[in-house]
């Protein structure tokens, strides 16, 4: 069995499910493993760019094999509201932007597993160290600690495909799944006055230009798989942080008052500096 252990040291999950909107304030939950087998190529590209592609794609085919099977944290949905900047010459002209996300304890694990892949030690090795140099999923600010599992057997999976002859209770949520190379189609694409045929693994890093381009509604190694998530897995369990007793301080309001005030570019690194005194002079 091929088992991933991943870890959200951030206890936060930043991620938009293929097809939605950012601003529907909808997350990706589960982490779908075509987003983590695009995770991986880029890491290989940006971190172990000495790697041989051949030795890449033989990591990347295995993920793609069949879907996984998961065991989910309990968790909750939560979203931010964020007025940004839209570069006009008025600086109140702003924009909503939702950012949803989930939320789980830091030391909670979420299992991704192939129960019936075979696969043999330098295999491996060699997923085990692409994991080890991702430093987040979804958006950069989603940081995941993610490694290898071995020996580990009996895992009570709480999230499948609908294709299983187990049936769960849950909602069906359609998750974005690499096509496996057995399965992959090519088929030709034109690129300007050129032709051109994508290989499964050159199929994998495909951008949005070609989606666009070319009017696709998601890429051509991709494909929705019914899974299973349990209802109980968005219910929060945890406790509430205690206020401190300590001081009643939670927020300071103060204004600069000088001849020659800083530029509003150093708005940011004279606001912090405030912050971190203010923060240790009240502990």
């Amino acid at each position: 069995m091929l088992l991933i252990e991943f870890t959200f040291p951030a206890g936060r999950y930043h991620a938009t499910a293929w097809g939605r909107h950012v601003n529907e304030g909808v997350p990706e939950w589960p982490p779908s493993p075509y987003r983590l087998v695009r995770a991986l190529y880029d890491a290989w590209k940006r971190k172990l760019a000495n790697w041989d592609a051949g030795r890449v794609e033989r990591v990347l085919a295995a993920l793609a094999s069949s879907s996984p099977l998961y065991r989910l944290p309990a968790t909750s949905v939560a979203h931010t509201r964020s007025y940004l900047s839209k570069n006009e010459k008025n600086p109140q002209e702003k924009t909503l932007i939702f950012d949803g996300f989930v939320v789980l304890n830091p030391r909670a694990t979420l299992l991704m597993g192939w129960p019936n892949l075979l696969t043999d030690p330098s295999l491996l090795d060699d997923l085990d160290s692409l994991l080890s140099v991702l430093n987040y999923l979804g958006r950069s600010e989603s940081w995941i600690s993610a490694r290898v599992l071995d020996g580990v057997t009996g895992v009570e999976w709480n999230c499948l495909p609908t294709p299983q002859k187990e049936v769960l209770p849950g909602d069906i949520v359609p998750v974005a799944v690499a096509v496996s190379p057995v399965d992959y189609e090519p088929s030709p694409i034109a690129r300007g006055k050129k032709t051109r045929t994508y290989s499964w693994f050159e199929a994998i890093a495909t951008g949005t230009d070609l989606l666009l381009e070319h009017g696709l509604s998601y890429p051509p190694a991709m494909q929705y798989v019914d899974y299973v998530v349990p209802p109980e897995d968005f219910e929060s369990e945890f406790i509430p942080a205690r206020k401190s007793q300590d001081s009643p301080i939670n927020s300071v309001l103060y204004a600069l008052d000088s001849k020659v005030l800083p530029m509003v570019t150093q708005t940011i690194k004279v606001a912090e500096q405030v912050r971190i005194r203010l923060m240790g002079i009240h502990k």
